[in-house]
């Protein structure tokens, strides 16, 4: 229930930080909606190692509910900056690289979905619902797809093999990764 922001500047203190973030809310939701709108924590997180030195740091808003997250991203649809206090604000969902290899292993189940027009909602954790004829039918798991796509009257191909999980399963790009040591391989130090 996390929503990344790129763009607040570096001079915001972190003790204003949400007195700001209370600022942002206010422009993005002029009614009362921006007082309803709770916050459980803001961090800014370390800049990516091939980031440019001036760039600034990323900034992680916890909401309080996942429907504060959801009037976040409707209020910036199409991922269209904010132009605020002579900044210019990102707004993107936080979402774990473990939700995104699971979305990625779905790929060829949605196209399926969106060539056959069928309505689908991607939830939280891991779940794609679908309504066909009064009825919700969920997937839960990748070894349910061909008995999901056969309940819905489309081809059981799921066009890929089962793809691993994301502890065992490293997609690290080696054009952009210095080194890597396994988890298994690493020495243990001791601090003194």
């Amino acid at each position: 229930m996390n929503i990344k922001i790129q763009g607040i500047p570096d001079s915001v203190d972190p003790t204003e930080r949400s007195h700001y973030l209370r600022r942002v809310t206010a422009t993005l939701f002029p009614h009362t909606q921006a007082k309803k709108l709770e916050f459980n924590g803001h961090f800014r997180i370390n800049k990516a190692k091939q980031a440019l030195p001036a760039a600034l740091r990323d900034v992680i808003v916890r909401c309080q509910s996942i429907l504060d997250r959801l009037c976040f991203l409707n209020a910036v649809t199409n991922n269209t900056p904010l132009d605020f206090e002579s900044s210019r604000l990102t707004f993107f969902q936080d979402i774990k690289r473990t939700t995104l290899h699971w979305r990625k292993s779905l790929s060829p189940i949605t196209a399926q979905l969106q060539n056959a027009k069928v309505d689908y909602r991607r939830l939280l954790p891991r779940t794609l619902p679908v309504v066909r004829n009064d009825t919700i039918l969920k997937l839960i798991s990748l070894a349910e797809a061909p008995t999901f796509l056969q309940a819905l009257g489309l081809s059981q191909d799921t066009g890929a093999q089962e793809t691993p999980s994301m502890s065992t399963h490293h997609t690290w790009d080696p054009e952009r990764t210095v080194s890597f040591t396994p988890r298994g391989d690493r020495k243990k130090t001791a601090v003194t």
